[in-house]
């Protein structure tokens, strides 16, 4: 579950926007090494509940999760996984 304000504004935060979110996380924290290794993928993602799920490779799950918990904002607004 994303947490983020959803007060009505120009440009909705979309699937696109959580997947690049996501991505530079994990390439700000590891690198581009770490984020070619994580292969992680936004597979669905629900704007009405905020809710998605994320495949990634088994073994750098535990990056993957700490990526996730850093992203601090997404299109400029606070959010919180």
């Amino acid at each position: 579950e994303i947490i983020f304000d959803s007060a009505p504004r120009a440009g909705a935060i979309g699937e696109e926007d959580i997947a690049k979110a996501l991505k530079e996380s994990l390439v700000s924290n590891w690198g581009w090494v770490g984020e070619a290794q994580g292969q992680m993928r936004l597979m669905y993602w629900s704007p009405a509940v905020h809710l998605g799920v994320v495949r990634c490779a088994r073994v750098p799950v535990e990056q993957v999760r700490a990526a996730l918990t850093l992203v601090q904002s997404i299109k400029g607004r606070p959010s919180q996984f």
